[in-house]
């Protein structure tokens, strides 16, 4: 048995599928629909949905900018341990 798909699934589909095969047409102008964006934007607003659904994980640029701050963060502490390592040292060989 197959899967039923909600209302909307099933719109977006039906547009995109419209897209595909070229019969996608533009508002007034009615000139056909050349790229892909245009046809989602399109697809969304005919039915209904105000945006696109986010992935589950985030939007990647928000985890390429959380990546970039952990490593920047991480190349901090370990200058710190480096120092604080340097400075054992030096306060060792100063003690002998």
């Amino acid at each position: 048995m197959a899967e039923k798909k909600n209302p909307m699934q099933e719109c977006i589909h039906e547009v995109m599928h419209r897209f595909k095969i070229g019969k996608l047409m533009m508002g007034k102008s009615g000139q056909p629909v050349t790229t892909r964006n245009q046809a989602i934007a399109i697809a969304l607003s005919m039915c209904g949905r105000k945006t696109a659904k986010k992935s589950a994980d985030g939007c990647v640029p928000c985890a390429q900018r959380m990546q970039a701050l952990l490593e920047t963060e991480l190349a901090i502490l370990e200058a710190k341990i480096v120092l604080a390592s340097v400075k054992a040292n030096a306060r060792m060989r100063g003690n002998e």
